[in-house]
């Protein structure tokens, strides 16, 4: 069957390939970092030689390494180290004590903070901490933590720091909230007033930003994820985001197969330039499968972005121009975009101009993708795939749901996405987060969502018409990410040939209660038949033999 003897052979297992045509498998063989055989475990048993790893999974579930293909993990890895996360707390009071543990561990006067990755209905108080409770936690440490994109709480020590006090103006853009009665502001910071208090945070140094992307690696392979779709969005401009990334890369430390886009880190900076930019060096950038340079996106010009679960835009149609100009130059040059498009109206002005520029450039071969697409009419799914275009869906409306309903209402909200017609047309998909500021990370709550449609708190949000069986959601979760990045004869399914990017579940996601989904995290992940990430704590056993 093979020349040569696998390095490692996983045995014991119940493994779901991802393979149309062997979804299910025994055991799997390793040589270098691809699949060597996988199959009855009768037949992989005879690979073995003295010199074979052996992983002994003890019956569990294994499934491709996941990817999650909609995710902001550059801008937030590089100040990882430096953060106190909650992204895993259930309780306000947890969350606090995390800060309290934070103080006691540095020096007075050292900042406390995090950016996003937390709601506070996760949390079992329903609400956002209070400048004295963050006082009470942290009394000679400044602190600030910041809900999603904003607003933002500080307590006294911080306020103090920025001089941000009674006869403090609110700044253009940005608003601080006072006491009531009074103008002594209650430690609650909107917008640009965000940023008085941000900028005295020290940045992290090149090793800084290095420790921090390894730990965030690990967080990520410990639910599992072996690949991510990196968007950039606001505060990642190139030089200051992406040289810790790369070099990551080449040292050869990374445990987590990172693709990413680049696009105009603001307003300020004219898209058009940039892009060309883009496109001049484009392969100065590109990689390998470990860290590849993918394309622009996911805001191609900031004046036809397209925010959020608000009414849709009534743009002038000079809006779309400089969008235009963009679009024509990427596709000239034949380098794939992302677009974010939430609302049926901006895909319909998307598609418009596509349709057009395809009678000259054919568009399948990009991998272009409109992101979010929660506002998404069955015509539009048509026009996209008959172009060759795919989409973009994360769960990042499970963290919404009284603002959406109270804009959408809840007939449309419960269509959002609308994940059945888009399989039912043959579109292609992939699945994701949204994450690390505006969602959390884990790729379980985001399998949850798509399976139940019930948001972070239990309540279902979306009709059971578009909810996806287990294996489709992990689907999209696997293969999906590979057909964006160009991949998928190499990525996303456990076949002989493909890359060894695996994870070992702590439980069988497919049998496993619906309410138990977001807890399964993985007990072995392996990246190119390397393992990245071992629970010590769990019954699987690796021998290694020499």
């Amino acid at each position: 069957m093979v020349d040569q003897p696998p390095e490692v052979l996983l045995i014991n297992a119940r493994i779901w390939t991802g393979s149309r045509t062997m979804p299910w498998a025994e055991a799997l063989a390793v040589r270098g970092d691809r699949v060597l055989a996988v199959g009855r475990a009768s037949s992989v048993r005879l690979l073995v030689s003295r010199k074979s790893t052996v992983i002994d999974a003890k019956g569990r579930v294994v499934i491709p390494g996941l990817n999650d293909a909609h995710i902001h993990t550059l801008r937030e890895g590089v100040i990882w180290r430096d953060q106190t996360r909650w992204d895993d707390v259930s309780s306000l009071g947890e969350a606090l004590e995390r800060i309290r543990g934070r103080a006691r561990q540095t020096p007075p006067g050292t900042w406390i903070w995090n950016i996003g990755g937390w709601h506070p209905n996760q949390f079992q108080e329903r609400r956002f901490p209070t400048r004295e409770e963050l006082d009470a936690a942290a009394p000679q440490h400044p602190v600030y933590v910041q809900y999603r994109t904003g607003p933002a709480v500080v307590n006294s020590v911080a306020l103090q720091l920025a001089r941000i006090g009674p006869e403090t103006p609110d700044p253009p853009g940005g608003r601080i909230e006072r006491v009531p009665g009074s103008r002594e502001p209650n430690g609650v910071l909107h917008g640009a007033a965000m940023g008085l208090v941000r900028r005295l945070i020290p940045r992290p140094s090149l090793e800084g930003q290095l420790e921090g992307l390894k730990r965030q690696h690990q967080a990520l392979n410990r639910l599992g994820l072996t690949s991510v779709i990196d968007e950039p969005g606001t505060d990642t401009t190139p030089d200051l985001m992406y040289p810790a990334i790369h070099e990551l890369w080449r040292r050869g430390e990374m445990t987590l197969r990172v693709g990413y886009h680049l696009h105009s880190p603001s307003p300020a900076v004219d898209e058009v330039p940039f892009t060309a930019q883009l496109v001049a060096f484009r392969h100065h950038y590109e990689g390998d499968s470990w860290l590849r340079f993918l394309g622009s996106g996911e805001v191609l010009t900031w004046e036809a972005w397209d925010p959020g679960f608000v009414p849709p835009l009534r743009r002038d149609p000079k809006t779309m121009e400089r969008w235009q100009q963009v679009v024509r130059l990427l596709l000239k040059h034949r380098m794939r975009f992302s677009y974010h498009a939430v609302h049926d109206e901006t895909i319909t002005q998307a598609l418009r101009f596509l349709e057009e520029v395809a009678r000259e450039v054919p568009l399948a071969p990009l991998r272009i993708t409109f992101e979010h697409v929660e506002d998404l009419s069955e015509e539009n799914i048509r026009r996209a795939v008959r172009l060759g275009i795919g989409f973009g869906v994360q769960n990042r409306l499970s963290w919404d749901t009284p603002d959406l309903l109270r804009n959408w209402g809840q007939e449309k909200a419960g269509h959002a996405p609308p994940l059945r017609l888009l399989l039912a047309h043959g579109a292609r998909v992939a699945a994701g987060t949204d994450a690390i500021r505006v969602n959390n990370y884990n790729p379980w709550m985001s399998l949850y969502w798509f399976v139940t449609g019930r948001d972070i708190t239990g309540q279902a949000t979306r009709v059971r018409a578009h909810l996806l069986t287990r294996a489709e959601a992990l689907r999209l979760y696997t293969a999906g990410g590979a057909w964006v990045s160009g991949e998928e004869q190499v990525k996303g399914i456990l076949a002989p040939g493909y890359l060894a990017d695996l994870a070992v579940l702590s439980d069988d996601y497919f049998t496993v209660r619906e309410s138990e989904i977001p807890r399964i995290r993985s007990v072995l992940t392996m990246v190119g038949g390397k393992i990245v990430y071992v629970d010590e704590r769990a019954d699987v056993d690796v021998a290694r033999r020499s």
